[in-house]
């Protein structure tokens, strides 16, 4: 579930799992612990033994600011144990992707976060960070260059480098990038080690390119 822009401390949120086949089996995989805990954006890793999540549940973090947690789950798929956190102050306020190989998650960290607001979200950066030991990987500086883009409806107010997508074989992350002549959404990948070799893949300034995704390899 996914947090509406305009939730208040008294609506927390929690992930859910279901039967993709019946619609039924409906399991609960976050526990809110008081109204200041939320989940959003969960993420099974490919290996299927962890997920991955944002939430604003450390009351120590100002309310709304979104950092990584992983949980484990056990082989029916239901969590076991508490969340381990990854991130602090982060800001991932999108999206995040496992690596293939289920060792890393990259996502967006919104710096200069302050709150949903157009002059408020930040500048968006892609970092990568590691399961085992949080080691945190900048693969983009914070991307400030234009104002954030109001996409309108239900959607949030972006900014920057956001939505991360790990290629299938592991080697690149593509992203959109506020990187257009007139600050347009392109869709950008860079080599998943270090940020390097980048290459722009759509053109044009007209559209708005917000997210990415590559297509599953073939065997």
């Amino acid at each position: 579930a996914v947090p509406p822009l305009e939730r208040s401390a008294a609506d927390p949120y929690d992930l859910y799992s279901v039967d993709a086949a019946t619609g039924s089996d409906v399991q609960r995989l976050t526990f809110s612990a008081g109204n200041r805990t939320a989940a959003m954006g969960g993420k099974p890793s490919p290996c299927g033994k962890f997920l991955a999540f944002a939430s604003d549940r450390d009351t120590s973090m100002p309310f709304g600011l979104f950092d990584l947690y992983v949980t484990r789950l056990e082989a029916n798929g239901l969590p076991v144990g508490a969340p381990r956190r990854l991130t602090r102050g982060a800001a991932n306020q999108l999206s995040r992707s496992w690596s293939p190989d289920s060792k890393h998650l990259a996502f967006n960290s919104q710096v200069g976060w302050r709150g949903t607001a157009v002059d408020e979200v930040g500048a968006g950066r892609i970092m990568t960070v590691k399961l085992s030991s949080g080691k945190l990987q900048p693969l983009t500086q914070a991307n400030d260059k234009f104002a954030a883009f109001v996409s309108g409806g239900i959607f949030p107010n972006v900014r920057g480098d956001v939505t991360p997508a790990w290629s299938p074989d592991g080697r690149r992350v593509a992203f959109a990038s506020q990187s257009a002549p007139n600050g347009a959404f392109q869709v950008v990948s860079v080599r998943a080690s270090d940020g390097g070799d980048r290459r722009t893949v759509t053109s044009g300034v007209s559209d708005q390119h917000l997210t990415a995704a590559w297509q599953p390899v073939v065997v």
